[in-house]
């Protein structure tokens, strides 16, 4: 990973992954994780790695409701001026680790 999210605050990654940065992301789902400069939170790295394994389409479609004399509401397509992007496939493996640890410990628990 690029130098400039490992060094980054915790705060500073928060924002960047408001805005969709998947690496941010990625890397906050890792310290919350590993209990990196946050408490282990494995709740919050779930979080992380699915937004960061998520991939963003390059079109989405918003509703405007009925203007004027109109009697119907449409739907209109937009463009994303991001283009776009596929999921990271390392938050993907991540967060399936981190699915198939919990499973497993969920069923040792279980067991009589």
């Amino acid at each position: 990973m690029a130098a400039p999210y490992e060094d980054a605050s915790v705060e500073q990654l928060a924002c960047a992954s408001a805005g969709d940065d998947k690496r941010a992301a990625l890397e906050l789902g890792r310290r919350y994780e590993e209990g990196r400069g946050v408490p282990r939170d494995v709740r919050r790295a779930r979080r992380y790695y699915r937004q960061a394994a998520a991939s963003r389409p390059g079109e989405f479609y918003i509703y405007s409701p009925a203007v004027a004399e109109e009697r119907y509401g449409r739907v209109i397509r937009v463009d994303n001026p991001m283009g776009a992007a596929p999921g990271l496939p390392e938050a993907r493996e991540r967060l399936e680790r981190l699915l198939a640890t919990e499973e497993g410990n969920a069923e040792r628990a279980d067991a009589p």
